[in-house]
């Protein structure tokens, strides 16, 4: 549905979190708009989830939170 979305999905064992952050900080200085989802979180929940390098607000977790739950409910994706 996006022809212009691309994705770097980093998988293995060691490093992973360290590695997709130099990634998306090099794609930042090249201009890109980039998201980022790590997991697990080290002090706020907030650190999973960033858009080009800043933590979304408290305020967008609270609006959206629920709406992933219902259409994880509604879709039968375990939580």
């Amino acid at each position: 549905d996006r022809p212009n979305l691309l994705v770097v999905h980093v998988a293995g064992t060691n490093g992973k979190g360290s590695v997709a952050v130099k990634v998306a900080k090099m794609l930042q200085l090249c201009g890109y708009k980039t998201g980022l989802y790590m997991s697990p979180h080290i002090s706020s929940f907030r650190e999973r989830m960033q858009v080009n390098g800043n933590l979304v607000s408290e305020s967008e977790v609270e609006t959206l939170l629920p709406l992933i739950f219902q259409t994880c409910e509604r879709e039968g994706i375990p939580g």
